[in-house]
Protein backbone atom coordinates (compact mmCIF):
# COMPACT_ATOMS: atom_id res chain seq x y z
CA UNK A 1 0.00 0.00 0.00
CA UNK A 2 2.64 2.54 0.87
CA UNK A 3 4.29 1.82 -2.21
CA UNK A 4 0.81 2.52 -4.34
CA UNK A 5 0.64 5.51 -2.62
CA UNK A 6 3.89 6.71 -3.47
CA UNK A 7 3.36 6.11 -7.42
CA UNK A 8 0.25 8.03 -6.84
CA UNK A 9 1.56 10.96 -5.90
CA UNK A 10 4.48 10.94 -8.55
CA UNK A 11 2.16 10.59 -10.83
CA UNK A 12 0.11 13.69 -9.70
CA UNK A 13 3.45 15.76 -9.49
CA UNK A 14 3.86 14.67 -13.46
CA UNK A 15 0.58 15.11 -14.33
CA UNK A 16 0.81 18.99 -12.22
CA UNK A 17 3.91 20.02 -14.66
CA UNK A 18 1.71 19.07 -17.60
CA UNK A 19 -1.03 20.84 -16.65
CA UNK A 20 0.94 24.21 -15.17
CA UNK A 21 2.47 24.25 -18.80
CA UNK A 22 -1.17 25.06 -20.75
CA UNK A 23 -2.09 27.93 -18.77
CA UNK A 24 -1.05 30.51 -21.30
CA UNK A 25 -2.64 31.92 -24.16
CA UNK A 26 0.25 34.58 -26.14
CA UNK A 27 2.56 32.70 -28.64
CA UNK A 28 6.38 32.52 -28.06
CA UNK A 29 9.15 32.67 -30.27
CA UNK A 30 13.07 31.07 -29.47
CA UNK A 31 15.53 31.89 -31.98
CA UNK A 32 19.15 30.61 -31.66
CA UNK A 33 22.13 31.03 -33.95
CA UNK A 34 24.92 28.94 -33.62
CA UNK A 35 28.28 29.98 -35.68
CA UNK A 36 29.38 26.13 -36.72
CA UNK A 37 26.26 23.98 -35.08
CA UNK A 38 24.51 23.20 -38.01
CA UNK A 39 22.23 20.40 -39.21
CA UNK A 40 21.39 18.82 -36.18
CA UNK A 41 19.13 18.43 -33.73
CA UNK A 42 18.70 20.21 -30.52
CA UNK A 43 16.14 20.30 -27.36
CA UNK A 44 13.55 23.06 -25.84
CA UNK A 45 14.06 21.76 -21.88
CA UNK A 46 13.36 23.71 -18.55
CA UNK A 47 14.02 23.52 -14.46
CA UNK A 48 11.90 21.63 -12.94
CA UNK A 49 13.15 22.52 -9.09
CA UNK A 50 16.17 20.07 -9.45
CA UNK A 51 14.70 18.51 -12.16
CA UNK A 52 15.29 18.75 -15.54
CA UNK A 53 12.39 17.97 -18.56
CA UNK A 54 12.60 18.25 -22.18
CA UNK A 55 9.69 20.71 -23.51
CA UNK A 56 10.53 20.44 -27.77
CA UNK A 57 12.81 19.41 -29.85
CA UNK A 58 13.92 21.50 -33.07
CA UNK A 59 16.08 21.27 -35.79
CA UNK A 60 18.95 23.36 -36.56
CA UNK A 61 19.16 24.50 -40.08
CA UNK A 62 21.90 24.98 -42.65
CA UNK A 63 22.56 28.12 -41.83
CA UNK A 64 22.48 27.42 -37.64
CA UNK A 65 19.06 28.73 -37.38
CA UNK A 66 16.67 27.00 -34.70
CA UNK A 67 13.39 28.54 -33.91
CA UNK A 68 11.29 27.23 -31.34
CA UNK A 69 7.94 28.96 -31.43
CA UNK A 70 4.18 28.27 -30.54
CA UNK A 71 0.53 29.67 -30.37
CA UNK A 72 0.62 29.37 -26.83
CA UNK A 73 3.58 31.38 -24.46
CA UNK A 74 5.03 28.72 -22.12
CA UNK A 75 5.31 29.70 -18.74
CA UNK A 76 8.18 31.80 -17.34
CA UNK A 77 11.19 30.29 -15.86
CA UNK A 78 15.02 29.16 -16.96
CA UNK A 79 15.10 27.23 -20.08
CA UNK A 80 17.52 25.45 -21.37
CA UNK A 81 18.68 25.07 -24.83
CA UNK A 82 20.78 21.22 -24.88
CA UNK A 83 22.30 19.90 -28.31
CA UNK A 84 22.90 16.01 -28.68
CA UNK A 85 25.72 15.76 -25.95
CA UNK A 86 23.71 16.70 -23.20
CA UNK A 87 25.51 20.13 -23.26
CA UNK A 88 23.61 23.18 -22.99
CA UNK A 89 23.29 26.83 -22.26
CA UNK A 90 20.00 28.60 -20.17
CA UNK A 91 17.91 31.16 -20.76
CA UNK A 92 15.30 33.18 -18.96
CA UNK A 93 11.88 32.79 -20.71
CA UNK A 94 9.78 35.93 -19.55
CA UNK A 95 8.95 37.31 -23.05
CA UNK A 96 7.57 36.39 -26.15
CA UNK A 97 10.45 36.83 -28.27
CA UNK A 98 14.18 35.41 -27.75
CA UNK A 99 16.68 35.56 -30.02
CA UNK A 100 20.05 35.03 -29.49
CA UNK A 101 23.63 34.10 -31.01
CA UNK A 102 26.07 31.33 -29.82
CA UNK A 103 28.63 28.75 -30.29
CA UNK A 104 29.61 25.36 -29.24
CA UNK A 105 32.61 25.56 -26.86
CA UNK A 106 31.71 27.83 -24.85
CA UNK A 107 28.22 28.80 -25.00
CA UNK A 108 28.22 31.43 -22.37
CA UNK A 109 31.68 33.02 -23.61
CA UNK A 110 30.04 33.43 -27.03
CA UNK A 111 26.82 34.41 -26.14
CA UNK A 112 25.45 37.72 -28.19
CA UNK A 113 21.63 38.65 -27.13
CA UNK A 114 20.11 40.22 -30.03
CA UNK A 115 16.71 40.34 -28.72
CA UNK A 116 15.91 39.98 -25.03
CA UNK A 117 16.34 42.06 -21.70
CA UNK A 118 16.34 39.28 -19.74
CA UNK A 119 18.94 37.35 -21.24
CA UNK A 120 21.13 40.42 -21.92
CA UNK A 121 21.18 40.82 -18.03
CA UNK A 122 21.66 37.13 -17.62
CA UNK A 123 24.51 37.02 -19.41
CA UNK A 124 25.99 40.36 -18.16
CA UNK A 125 25.82 38.61 -14.85
CA UNK A 126 27.01 35.06 -16.47
CA UNK A 127 30.06 37.06 -17.65
CA UNK A 128 31.32 38.75 -14.28
CA UNK A 129 30.48 35.51 -12.81
CA UNK A 130 33.08 33.92 -15.00
CA UNK A 131 35.30 36.95 -14.07
CA UNK A 132 34.93 36.17 -10.45
CA UNK A 133 35.34 32.34 -10.71
CA UNK A 134 39.08 33.27 -12.40
CA UNK A 135 39.88 35.66 -10.06
CA UNK A 136 38.72 33.41 -6.63
CA UNK A 137 40.82 30.22 -8.08
CA UNK A 138 43.82 32.23 -8.66
CA UNK A 139 43.60 33.38 -5.09
CA UNK A 140 42.40 30.38 -3.66
CA UNK A 141 45.69 28.52 -5.44
CA UNK A 142 48.19 31.48 -3.73
CA UNK A 143 46.46 30.44 -0.41
CA UNK A 144 47.27 26.38 -0.91
CA UNK A 145 50.60 27.64 -1.75
CA UNK A 146 51.55 29.24 1.30
CA UNK A 147 53.14 27.96 3.92
CA UNK A 148 51.32 26.62 7.13
CA UNK A 149 53.16 28.91 9.20
CA UNK A 150 52.10 31.80 7.05
CA UNK A 151 49.00 33.37 9.22
CA UNK A 152 49.94 36.59 7.90
CA UNK A 153 49.44 36.35 4.04
CA UNK A 154 46.64 33.73 4.83
CA UNK A 155 44.91 36.32 6.57
CA UNK A 156 45.79 38.80 3.79
CA UNK A 157 44.07 36.44 1.76
CA UNK A 158 41.05 35.60 3.21
CA UNK A 159 40.39 39.78 3.31
CA UNK A 160 40.37 39.28 -0.45
CA UNK A 161 38.04 36.22 -0.56
CA UNK A 162 35.98 38.47 1.16
CA UNK A 163 36.24 41.43 -0.74
CA UNK A 164 35.42 39.53 -4.02
CA UNK A 165 32.12 38.06 -1.81
CA UNK A 166 30.82 41.41 -1.74
CA UNK A 167 31.67 42.64 -5.10
CA UNK A 168 29.37 39.67 -6.04
CA UNK A 169 26.58 40.90 -3.24
CA UNK A 170 27.24 44.64 -4.78
CA UNK A 171 26.44 43.28 -8.50
CA UNK A 172 23.59 41.84 -7.66
CA UNK A 173 22.60 44.43 -5.78
CA UNK A 174 22.47 46.75 -8.77
CA UNK A 175 20.70 44.04 -10.65
CA UNK A 176 17.56 44.16 -8.28
CA UNK A 177 17.77 47.92 -8.28
CA UNK A 178 18.53 49.02 -12.07
CA UNK A 179 16.13 46.17 -13.17
CA UNK A 180 13.19 45.79 -10.47
CA UNK A 181 10.42 44.44 -13.53
CA UNK A 182 12.37 41.58 -15.17
CA UNK A 183 12.19 38.14 -13.42
CA UNK A 184 15.84 37.46 -13.71
CA UNK A 185 16.12 40.62 -10.65
CA UNK A 186 13.59 37.60 -8.77
CA UNK A 187 16.07 35.14 -9.39
CA UNK A 188 18.51 37.22 -7.84
CA UNK A 189 16.85 38.09 -5.24
CA UNK A 190 16.36 34.80 -4.17
CA UNK A 191 20.03 34.03 -4.10
CA UNK A 192 20.38 36.51 -1.11
CA UNK A 193 20.29 34.51 2.13
CA UNK A 194 18.62 36.52 4.78
CA UNK A 195 21.55 38.44 6.90
CA UNK A 196 21.46 38.13 10.90
CA UNK A 197 22.97 40.28 13.59
CA UNK A 198 26.42 39.61 14.51
CA UNK A 199 26.90 37.63 17.99
CA UNK A 200 26.94 40.46 20.71
CA UNK A 201 29.91 40.94 23.47
CA UNK A 202 28.05 39.47 25.66
CA UNK A 203 26.24 36.67 24.56
CA UNK A 204 27.03 33.65 24.57
CA UNK A 205 27.61 30.60 22.10
CA UNK A 206 24.88 28.97 23.00
CA UNK A 207 22.24 31.65 23.18
CA UNK A 208 23.50 33.44 19.78
CA UNK A 209 23.03 29.30 18.47
CA UNK A 210 19.64 29.41 19.53
CA UNK A 211 19.04 32.85 18.12
CA UNK A 212 20.42 32.01 14.32
CA UNK A 213 18.22 28.62 14.54
CA UNK A 214 14.96 30.85 15.24
CA UNK A 215 16.50 33.63 12.48
CA UNK A 216 16.65 31.28 10.33
CA UNK A 217 13.32 29.52 10.43
CA UNK A 218 11.41 32.43 10.62
CA UNK A 219 13.05 34.78 7.92
CA UNK A 220 15.37 31.82 5.63
CA UNK A 221 12.62 32.19 2.64
CA UNK A 222 11.77 36.25 3.40
CA UNK A 223 14.13 37.17 -0.28
CA UNK A 224 11.68 34.62 -2.58
CA UNK A 225 8.77 35.78 -3.99
CA UNK A 226 6.50 33.08 -3.42
CA UNK A 227 3.46 34.89 -5.49
CA UNK A 228 4.91 34.47 -8.70
CA UNK A 229 4.76 30.75 -9.86
CA UNK A 230 7.47 31.33 -12.11
CA UNK A 231 10.62 30.38 -9.28
CA UNK A 232 9.44 26.42 -9.37
CA UNK A 233 10.52 27.00 -12.80
CA UNK A 234 13.99 27.05 -11.57
CA UNK A 235 16.54 25.11 -9.61
CA UNK A 236 17.08 27.62 -7.24
CA UNK A 237 13.65 27.54 -5.13
CA UNK A 238 13.82 23.59 -4.30
CA UNK A 239 17.29 23.84 -3.14
CA UNK A 240 16.15 26.38 -0.79
CA UNK A 241 14.17 23.88 0.51
CA UNK A 242 15.82 21.30 0.78
CA UNK A 243 18.62 23.57 2.35
CA UNK A 244 15.82 24.73 5.05
CA UNK A 245 14.61 21.56 5.86
CA UNK A 246 18.06 19.19 5.74
CA UNK A 247 20.50 22.24 7.36
CA UNK A 248 19.00 24.48 9.35
CA UNK A 249 16.32 22.57 10.85
CA UNK A 250 16.26 19.69 13.57
CA UNK A 251 16.42 16.22 12.50
CA UNK A 252 13.28 15.50 14.52
CA UNK A 253 9.63 14.90 13.57
CA UNK A 254 8.30 17.86 15.63
CA UNK A 255 10.38 20.19 14.62
CA UNK A 256 10.92 18.85 10.56
CA UNK A 257 6.99 19.04 10.55
CA UNK A 258 6.52 22.59 11.36
CA UNK A 259 9.30 23.86 9.23
CA UNK A 260 7.11 22.22 6.79
CA UNK A 261 4.22 23.83 7.39
CA UNK A 262 5.98 26.81 7.63
CA UNK A 263 7.34 26.64 3.85
CA UNK A 264 3.78 25.61 2.49
CA UNK A 265 1.86 28.06 4.61
CA UNK A 266 4.17 31.06 3.10
CA UNK A 267 3.58 29.07 -0.56
CA UNK A 268 0.20 29.51 -0.30
CA UNK A 269 0.60 33.11 -1.97
CA UNK A 270 0.43 31.20 -5.47
CA UNK A 271 -1.61 28.40 -6.27
CA UNK A 272 0.64 26.66 -8.23
CA UNK A 273 4.08 27.20 -5.80
CA UNK A 274 1.55 26.38 -2.73
CA UNK A 275 1.33 22.83 -5.41
CA UNK A 276 4.66 22.35 -5.86
CA UNK A 277 5.66 22.99 -2.52
CA UNK A 278 3.37 20.26 -0.81
CA UNK A 279 3.75 17.69 -3.14
CA UNK A 280 7.20 18.29 -2.84
CA UNK A 281 7.21 17.71 0.73
CA UNK A 282 4.36 15.66 1.11
CA UNK A 283 6.54 13.01 -1.56
CA UNK A 284 10.19 13.49 0.71
CA UNK A 285 8.56 12.60 4.17
CA UNK A 286 6.45 9.84 2.49
CA UNK A 287 9.96 8.13 1.00
CA UNK A 288 11.91 9.02 4.11
CA UNK A 289 14.46 6.73 5.40
CA UNK A 290 14.66 8.43 8.38
CA UNK A 291 13.04 7.15 11.80
CA UNK A 292 9.74 8.70 12.82
CA UNK A 293 8.47 10.98 9.77
CA UNK A 294 5.65 9.00 9.47
CA UNK A 295 4.94 11.97 11.86
CA UNK A 296 5.30 14.60 9.47
CA UNK A 297 3.78 12.60 6.63
CA UNK A 298 0.27 12.66 9.22
CA UNK A 299 0.43 16.25 10.12
CA UNK A 300 0.94 17.41 6.61
CA UNK A 301 -1.76 15.51 5.16
CA UNK A 302 -4.32 16.39 8.02
CA UNK A 303 -3.76 19.91 7.66
CA UNK A 304 -3.72 20.22 3.81
CA UNK A 305 -5.27 16.89 1.68
CA UNK A 306 -7.54 15.97 4.67
CA UNK A 307 -8.82 19.47 5.33
CA UNK A 308 -9.59 20.63 1.81
CA UNK A 309 -6.99 22.72 1.31
CA UNK A 310 -5.00 20.72 -1.85
CA UNK A 311 -8.34 21.30 -4.07
CA UNK A 312 -6.36 20.23 -6.93
CA UNK A 313 -6.61 16.49 -5.38
CA UNK A 314 -9.01 14.25 -6.15
CA UNK A 315 -11.35 11.97 -4.35
CA UNK A 316 -9.27 8.72 -5.21
CA UNK A 317 -6.21 10.18 -3.85
CA UNK A 318 -7.54 11.79 -1.00
CA UNK A 319 -9.18 8.92 -0.12
CA UNK A 320 -5.15 6.50 -0.67
CA UNK A 321 -3.76 9.37 1.90
CA UNK A 322 -6.43 9.21 4.15
CA UNK A 323 -5.73 5.09 4.37
CA UNK A 324 -2.19 5.63 5.35
CA UNK A 325 -3.01 8.40 7.95
CA UNK A 326 -5.26 5.85 9.92
CA UNK A 327 -2.32 3.06 9.44
CA UNK A 328 -0.14 5.67 10.69
CA UNK A 329 -1.91 7.59 13.29
CA UNK A 330 -1.75 4.52 15.99
CA UNK A 331 1.76 3.61 15.79
CA UNK A 332 3.75 7.06 16.10
CA UNK A 333 6.55 7.05 17.81
CA UNK A 334 5.81 8.76 21.04
CA UNK A 335 2.20 6.81 21.46
CA UNK A 336 1.29 4.58 23.34
CA UNK A 337 1.45 1.12 21.59
CA UNK A 338 -1.82 -0.76 20.67
CA UNK A 339 -2.79 -3.44 22.81
CA UNK A 340 -2.17 -7.01 21.40
CA UNK A 341 -3.67 -9.80 23.24
CA UNK A 342 -3.34 -13.20 21.06
CA UNK A 343 -2.92 -16.68 21.52
CA UNK A 344 0.53 -18.57 22.26
CA UNK A 345 1.64 -21.73 21.19
CA UNK A 346 -0.12 -23.49 23.85
CA UNK A 347 -3.65 -21.64 23.09
CA UNK A 348 -2.98 -19.45 25.81
CA UNK A 349 -3.83 -15.76 25.07
CA UNK A 350 -0.89 -13.36 25.84
CA UNK A 351 -1.01 -9.65 26.48
CA UNK A 352 1.35 -7.03 24.70
CA UNK A 353 0.65 -4.85 27.70
CA UNK A 354 1.32 -7.37 30.68
CA UNK A 355 4.90 -7.88 29.82
CA UNK A 356 7.16 -6.42 32.96
CA UNK A 357 10.12 -6.20 31.27
CA UNK A 358 11.77 -2.69 30.97
CA UNK A 359 11.55 -2.69 26.55
CA UNK A 360 9.70 -4.76 24.99
CA UNK A 361 10.59 -5.36 21.28
CA UNK A 362 7.87 -6.23 19.20
CA UNK A 363 8.62 -8.25 15.90
CA UNK A 364 6.15 -9.34 13.07
CA UNK A 365 7.08 -12.04 10.79
CA UNK A 366 6.25 -15.18 8.95
CA UNK A 367 8.22 -18.73 8.41
CA UNK A 368 7.78 -18.14 4.52
CA UNK A 369 10.45 -14.96 4.97
CA UNK A 370 13.79 -15.49 4.18
CA UNK A 371 15.05 -12.39 5.53
CA UNK A 372 12.71 -13.04 8.82
CA UNK A 373 14.56 -16.24 9.17
CA UNK A 374 17.90 -14.41 8.71
CA UNK A 375 17.96 -12.60 11.44
CA UNK A 376 16.19 -14.89 14.24
CA UNK A 377 19.86 -16.01 14.87
CA UNK A 378 21.15 -12.27 15.79
CA UNK A 379 17.66 -11.35 17.20
CA UNK A 380 18.23 -14.42 19.62
CA UNK A 381 22.01 -14.19 20.83
CA UNK A 382 20.81 -10.45 21.96
CA UNK A 383 18.19 -11.70 23.87
CA UNK A 384 20.33 -14.52 25.53
CA UNK A 385 22.89 -12.09 26.53
CA UNK A 386 20.33 -9.56 28.06
CA UNK A 387 18.35 -9.95 31.43
CA UNK A 388 14.69 -11.28 30.97
CA UNK A 389 13.84 -8.46 32.87
CA UNK A 390 15.45 -5.58 30.60
CA UNK A 391 14.26 -6.97 26.99
CA UNK A 392 11.47 -9.42 25.81
CA UNK A 393 10.49 -10.23 22.08
CA UNK A 394 6.82 -10.14 21.51
CA UNK A 395 7.06 -12.26 18.36
CA UNK A 396 4.04 -12.36 15.97
CA UNK A 397 3.13 -15.05 13.47
CA UNK A 398 1.91 -13.27 10.22
CA UNK A 399 1.10 -17.03 8.66
CA UNK A 400 -1.90 -18.93 8.45
CA UNK A 401 -0.20 -22.50 8.32
CA UNK A 402 -0.03 -23.17 12.66
CA UNK A 403 1.81 -26.68 12.07
CA UNK A 404 4.67 -25.03 10.29
CA UNK A 405 5.36 -22.17 12.55
CA UNK A 406 5.59 -24.85 15.47
CA UNK A 407 7.91 -26.87 13.40
CA UNK A 408 10.34 -23.69 12.64
CA UNK A 409 10.09 -22.90 16.49
CA UNK A 410 10.75 -26.52 17.82
CA UNK A 411 13.96 -26.59 15.24
CA UNK A 412 15.14 -22.92 16.27
CA UNK A 413 14.30 -22.80 20.47
CA UNK A 414 13.92 -18.96 20.23
CA UNK A 415 13.70 -17.67 23.18
CA UNK A 416 10.81 -15.14 22.02
CA UNK A 417 6.82 -15.01 23.62
CA UNK A 418 5.24 -16.54 20.11
CA UNK A 419 1.73 -15.74 19.47
CA UNK A 420 -0.35 -15.74 16.59
CA UNK A 421 -3.71 -14.33 15.12
CA UNK A 422 -4.65 -16.21 12.22
CA UNK A 423 -7.97 -14.90 11.94
CA UNK A 424 -6.82 -11.13 12.61
CA UNK A 425 -8.82 -10.55 15.29
CA UNK A 426 -6.87 -8.07 16.55
CA UNK A 427 -6.22 -5.91 13.72
CA UNK A 428 -2.72 -5.68 14.04
CA UNK A 429 -1.80 -5.11 10.38
CA UNK A 430 -3.84 -2.02 10.38
CA UNK A 431 -2.94 -0.62 14.27
CA UNK A 432 0.93 -1.21 13.47
CA UNK A 433 1.23 -0.65 9.54
CA UNK A 434 2.56 -3.94 8.95
CA UNK A 435 2.41 -4.55 5.06
CA UNK A 436 5.68 -6.39 4.68
CA UNK A 437 8.19 -8.59 7.27
CA UNK A 438 10.30 -8.89 9.40
CA UNK A 439 8.98 -5.11 10.92
CA UNK A 440 10.35 -4.98 14.44
CA UNK A 441 9.10 -1.78 17.26
CA UNK A 442 11.03 -0.98 19.98
CA UNK A 443 8.38 -0.41 23.53
CA UNK A 444 9.09 1.02 26.51
CA UNK A 445 7.96 -0.33 29.86
CA UNK A 446 5.30 2.16 29.98
CA UNK A 447 4.57 0.77 26.60
CA UNK A 448 5.19 3.53 24.82
CA UNK A 449 6.60 3.26 20.94
CA UNK A 450 10.40 4.66 20.69
CA UNK A 451 11.34 2.95 17.92
CA UNK A 452 9.78 1.70 14.48
CA UNK A 453 10.43 -0.31 11.79
CA UNK A 454 14.69 -0.36 12.90
CA UNK A 455 17.13 -3.49 11.93
CA UNK A 456 17.88 -5.73 14.98
CA UNK A 457 21.23 -4.25 15.00
CA UNK A 458 20.06 -1.06 15.90
CA UNK A 459 17.81 -2.16 19.34
CA UNK A 460 20.57 -2.25 21.43
CA UNK A 461 22.32 1.34 20.51
CA UNK A 462 18.47 2.51 20.32
CA UNK A 463 18.34 1.05 23.93
CA UNK A 464 21.65 2.55 25.07
CA UNK A 465 21.04 5.93 24.24
CA UNK A 466 17.57 5.88 25.79
CA UNK A 467 19.38 4.87 28.51
CA UNK A 468 21.77 7.83 28.95
CA UNK A 469 24.72 5.19 28.16
CA UNK A 470 26.52 7.08 25.54
CA UNK A 471 29.96 5.68 26.00
CA UNK A 472 28.59 2.48 25.16
CA UNK A 473 26.69 3.75 21.39
CA UNK A 474 28.42 2.87 18.37
CA UNK A 475 25.76 3.69 15.79
CA UNK A 476 23.17 7.27 16.52
CA UNK A 477 19.73 6.74 15.96
CA UNK A 478 19.29 10.35 14.59
CA UNK A 479 21.23 13.24 13.73
CA UNK A 480 20.38 16.63 14.83
CA UNK A 481 22.26 18.89 12.94
CA UNK A 482 23.52 22.75 14.21
CA UNK A 483 22.13 25.63 12.54
CA UNK A 484 24.89 26.70 9.74
CA UNK A 485 25.89 30.05 9.92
Amino acid sequence: MRFKLYSMILIVTVLFILSSMTLYSQSYEIKVKFKTYKNNPVYLGFHYGNNKYIRDTAEVNNKGIVVFSGEEALPGGIYLIIVPNKNYFELILNENKIYVETDTGDFVKNMRVIESKENEVFYEYLHFMQDIHFERTSIQQEYNDLEASDSLGKQKIKDELIRIDEKVFQRRKQIINENPNLFFSTVVQAMQEPLPRDKMTSETDSVYRNYLYGFYQEHFFDNIDLSNQNIIRTPIYEAKIDRFVEKLTIRHPDSIKFAAQRIIDKSMANEEVFKYTLIKLFNKYARSQYMGMDAVVVHLAERYYLSGKASWADSTQIAKIYERVVNFSSNLIGMKAPELIMQDTSKQYRSLHSLKSKYTVLLFWDVSCSHCKQIMPELKEFINRTPSDSVQVFAVYLGKDIKEWKKFLIESKLPFIHVSDPQQFSNFRTLYDVYSTPVIYLIDEDKIIQAKRIAVDKIEPIINTLEKRFDLVKTPIDEIEKVQE
